[in-house]
């Protein structure tokens, strides 16, 4: 095979120095000869390779399409293959390496061992396997947030809180849960779902420790082991987190009873479809505080219409109009009329809306159209009944 004696330093040489793994192989894949940087990255000496076969360090689920690889070059389908495999360092970790073998034949054509080149590339599939998670939790996290600001800006006040509830559980693989808000007593009420059960407990912040340290802490927590919830019923594993607008506690999720242990990503997934769900839900439970006649003048105002004009399409006085429009300020901590249109905006109740998205009422106000009350860029987006008799 060798022309000189030099030819077969020069390759002992290139073998043995070579900065990637090299192996002479057998027939039967026991290790003839490897290089120092095989046995590094194997975690195992010379000697040691020498006692084994590749397919006792080569990871169990990749062994057969390797077999199956060596024997279509052995059947001389092909000269050579490559593939990206994993190996079993000593220690007991996993080692992913792109393998080129190739098949040596004698001077008649018949095998005589591989010659294996092993590349160390964990790094690269550590580094696409954790952006192949950040681009599955992003598309999650999206999904989710979408969903919920959905809910929030669609549902009836009556089913909403049950709605969102269950898009987070589905969203977090999980069996049981509560979607809780603070009402105006300072306690906490909303939904529970789970174990067959349906039903809105209304319980105190400081009934579930796990509460009191989420509401504390300001961040989501995870907890793989059976706890009892506020309200009294216990889950085997927990995901709670409190939803902050403003640094302003509005309310708690707590989730349970996956089927897996929760992880730091969930937690961060969580943390992040409440931040981007908050805002939304506070405007809904500002506007739930409003009167129906403090939500009919703020409408109204949505809508461009002046106190004047809202006061002759309720029939009252200007100055009530005022004392209304006063109040839901007040109640939304609303600095004019402008960020009344960011609550409407946010709530977008079917009072607003319809399903095309374009503004109307739902009891609009009976107006002589003659009057010409609304103003001109308005008259195409909002319905009016016509005039009685």
């Amino acid at each position: 095979m060798w022309q000189t004696e030099y030819d077969r330093d020069a390759f002992r040489r290139a073998f043995d120095d070579a900065g990637i793994g090299m192996a002479i192989v057998d027939l039967d894949g026991r290790y003839v000869h490897v290089n120092a940087s095989l046995c590094e990255m194997v975690g195992r000496s010379k000697a040691e390779l020498l006692e084994l076969t590749f397919q006792e360090i080569t990871h169990p689920d990749d062994l057969e399409p390797d077999l199956e690889l060596a024997r279509r070059t052995l059947a001389g389908e092909m000269s050579h293959y490559h593939m990206e495999k994993r190996y079993l360092h000593k220690q007991g970790q996993v080692v992913w390496i792109l393998l080129s073998g190739s098949l040596i034949r004698d001077a008649e054509g018949r095998p005589c061992y591989f010659v294996s080149q092993i590349q160390d590339i964990t790094a690269r599939k550590i580094a696409e396997q954790e952006s192949a998670l950040r681009l599955r939790d992003i598309q999650r996290l999206t999904h989710t947030a979408n969903q919920l600001l959905r809910a929030f800006e669609t549902g009836e006040d009556e089913v909403v809180y049950a709605e969102v509830l269950q898009i987070a559980l589905a969203a977090f693989e999980s069996k049981a849960g509560l979607f809780l808000r603070f009402d105006n007593d300072g306690s906490l009420v909303g939904p529970y779902r789970g174990a067959g059960a349906v039903f809105s407990p209304r319980c105190s912040a400081d009934s579930c420790d796990l509460w009191s340290r989420v509401i504390t802490e300001r961040r989501v927590i995870a907890e793989n082991r059976p706890r009892k919830m506020g309200c009294g019923l216990t889950v085997a594993r927990s995901l709670a987190g409190p939803i902050l607008y403003n640094d302003q506690v509005l309310g708690i999720v707590h989730l349970g009873d996956a089927a897996h242990d929760y992880t730091q990503s969930e937690c961060d997934l969580l943390t992040r479809v409440m931040q981007l769900t908050a805002p939304a839900l506070y405007a809904r439970m500002r506007l739930t505080n409003l009167t129906t006649r403090e939500i009919e003048v703020m409408d109204m105002i949505v809508m461009g219409l002046t106190q004047k004009q809202i006061a002759t399409a309720l029939d009252v006085s200007v100055q009530t109009v005022a004392k209304h429009r006063a109040r839901v300020l007040e109640k939304l901590s609303a600095r004019g009329d402008v960020d009344l249109v960011y609550f409407a905006l946010k709530k977008r109740s079917n009072r607003l809306f319809d399903p095309a998205g374009h503004h109307v009422l739902r009891h609009p106000p009976i107006v002589d159209r003659g009057a010409n009350y609304l103003p001109r860029q308005l008259e195409h987006e909002i319905a009016l009944e016509p005039p009685t008799e």
